[in-house]
């Protein structure tokens, strides 16, 4: 992909707004408990 470093972090905040989570591990733990994430 042909994106700045700058746009996924503006992506990435929104995401942690959204799921009212503040990092990556935070994130995924949420989306696994409201059931977004499958193994």
């Amino acid at each position: 992909m042909n994106i700045s470093e700058r746009t996924v972090k503006y992506h990435l905040q929104n995401i942690y707004r959204k799921l009212e989570t503040h990092n990556r591990t935070h994130a995924i733990a949420k989306a696994i408990e409201l059931g977004w994430y499958k193994e």
